[in-house]
Order: C-alpha cells, then structure tokens, then sequence
C-alpha cells in the first residue's frame, strides 16, 4: 500500500515521548529507511542492490576471474531480477563506462518512495485505554484520573 502511495507523512501522536520513540523504531524495522532508497519496479532491492550485480557481474566475465561466495549470492538474484531491456542497456553503458553507479542512483532515486514519520508529544495525558494513577497528589489533594466507569461506581 505505502509503494503505492509513492509519497506519504505517518504522524503518530503520544503522550509521551517513549511511546514515540517505540513507535519509530517498529516503524523503521517495518519500512527501512535505506530500503525505501530506490526501491522501485526496475530495482525491487533497491539501487545499491543493482550496482552491486553490475559490478558483480563484470568482475564475473573478466577472464581469469572468480566470485565469491557472497557475490555469487547477488549475481544469481540479479540474473532472474534484472531482465528488462533496461537493464540489460545499463548494463552495456556500465561496461563501456558511459554512465555511474551515481548517475544510475539518481536515476532510480527520482522515483523512489518519500516518506517522512513525524511524532508528535501530547500536552497532557489522556487515560483512554487504561487507568494511570498518579504517584504523588497535587497539594490540594486533587483526585487522581479515573475511568468514566470508576467515576460512576464511586457516585453510586
């Protein structure tokens, strides 16, 4: 839904700052930010991912040259993902050194996902799912914050 988008804002409101601070770190382990740069159609790895097969890739046809094992991992994923007659033209420029790894990324990062999380901190406190006491009373023996239905149970 969110590659749908192409671009979005997720605001999450708290009423304190360890809430926002969980809240980011599900949010970033659930949409990486360095996964959301290039991921897109033609680079469903991301960019960096298709520069390393292109360079994987050359290094494997040198004559006289190996792969590693972790290499060979990337070569294999690349050669079923990168298919396209795009790729395949990237990949001769990337040969014949007419075009970069930064030319390529700026390519790719123009249609990337953009998303901005912002948090935002409560004033106040607001006791909706669960009852807070409060440790200490105010001097004027204020009351502490109650549920509606403990509220009533009292009045009656």
């Amino acid at each position: 839904m969110f590659a749908a988008l192409g671009e979005f804002e997720l605001i999450f409101v708290a009423d304190n700052d360890s809430n926002s601070a969980r809240a980011k770190d599900a949010f970033q382990r659930f949409l990486p930010t360095d996964r959301l740069r290039g991921v897109t159609p033609m680079t469903p790895l991301g960019v960096d991912h298709f520069l390393d097969y292109l360079a994987i890739k050359e290094r494997s046809e040198a004559k006289g040259s190996g792969v590693l094992l972790g290499d060979l991992s990337i070569l294999r994923e690349g050669e079923s993902i990168y298919t396209s007659l795009e790729h395949l033209a990237l990949y001769s420029a990337w040969k014949m050194q007419t075009t970069t790894a930064e030319k390529i990324r700026q390519r790719f990062l123009q249609n990337s996902l953009h998303v901005t999380f912002t948090t935002v901190v409560l004033p106040y406190r607001y006791p909706i799912y669960t009852l807070r006491q409060e440790a200490l009373l105010e001097e004027d023996n204020e009351t502490p914050e109650q549920t509606p239905d403990e509220t009533l149970k009292e009045e009656a």
